[in-house]
């Protein structure tokens, strides 16, 4: 059985309309891939920030607990309780898109 002109013609702009249909189903599973990749990374860019301010509490702790054991000066105090406040805040903004790992925390402050 032959095709004519009109049919084969017919035939290749619905196989070309199909295909660019499929590229662009596929282009855009592939963008928001991308984008949900990218606000993971973003995320994990600002953990990582958190957790770094998180250990830098924790030294200002451990230096103002030194200073006053060595010293006995009660001026080295006043960062020691201040970097205490500060370090609930900060776990709590570290931990706050994840439950369980806030029940986990609380779980340690009450046992203090």
């Amino acid at each position: 059985m032959t095709f004519s002109f009109e049919r084969k013609l017919i035939l290749f702009f619905s196989i070309i309309l199909i295909g660019i249909v499929f590229i662009v189903l596929a282009t855009f599973r592939n963008s928001k891939s991308i984008v949900e990749t990218n606000q993971w990374v973003q995320h994990t860019h600002k953990v990582l920030y958190e957790s770094e301010q998180v250990l830098s509490t924790v030294q200002d702790i451990v230096l103002s607990r030194r200073g006053f054991v060595i010293t006995g000066d009660s001026n080295f105090l006043k960062p020691f309780f201040a970097s205490t406040r500060r370090i609930d805040e900060q776990i709590q903004n570290l931990t706050k898109d994840n439950l369980s790992q806030q029940g986990i925390y609380i779980n340690i402050v009450i046992r203090k």
